[in-house]
């Protein structure tokens, strides 16, 4: 009889003591999900801090000359481009909104993980863009890709064709990109003649 009734008092008890180690439990889990969330926010604050979200990246410029047509130097970048791209492991990318891709006017892209390297064209130019994701500076294996894209351009269209630049954003994505060889040169030269006229002021006031 006596084991009877302390069973049943276990049966009637049962449901107030799971209640009451639910009510112990869920403190517990509640400063788990706080702990989480403070984490994660250090996490977003150190990577704007770092610029480890945004990443780094460079632009690449070839500037054709005139016995090449703007349709065979495309032509040719893009194979060259399309080749080192397989030789590092990164695949085609597609976008999965046509319109987004003539937003952003590149041609082609392709991309690892955290390694893209897309195309367009910019006038006569032909420029890639080369970014990495989650880094302040390139790791090995993306840098190789770049001097050796580099290396392969400038081969096929000479050194003086292709540089490597700043990558710009413009308000109109499709005329992002590395400025343009011709404004490069006018801001170059604008630069030597204000940096000449200051040494040249210079001296006057120093001979007065």
């Amino acid at each position: 009889m006596t084991n009877n009734v302390s069973s049943n008092n276990a049966l009637i008890t049962a449901p107030f003591r799971l209640q009451s180690v639910r009510k112990n439990a869920s403190p517990t889990r509640g400063r788990k999900m706080l702990l989480r969330a403070v984490l994660l926010l250090v996490v977003v604050v150190v990577c704007s801090a770092t610029s480890c979200v945004k990443g780094i990246g460079t632009g690449i410029a070839v500037t054709p000359d005139s016995t090449l047509s703007p349709d065979s130097a495309r032509a040719v970048a893009f194979a060259l481009a399309a080749s080192e791209s397989e030789q590092f492991g990164l695949r085609p990318y597609q976008y999965a909104d046509e319109d987004s891709a003539l937003r952003a006017g590149f041609s082609k892209c392709y991309h690892q993980p955290r390694v893209v390297l897309c195309g367009k064209t910019k006038e006569r130019e032909v420029q890639f863009r080369l970014l990495e994701m989650m880094r302040r500076v390139f790791s090995p294996h993306a840098d190789s890709l770049r001097v050796s894209l580099l290396d392969r351009l400038r081969s096929r269209f000479g050194d003086q064709a292709v540089r490597e630049c700043k990558w710009r954003y413009e308000r109109d994505d499709a005329k992002s990109g590395c400025p343009l060889l011709a404004a490069a040169a006018s801001r170059q030269s604008a630069r030597l003649v204000m940096s000449f006229s200051n040494g040249v002021t210079e001296r006057s006031a120093s001979q007065k």
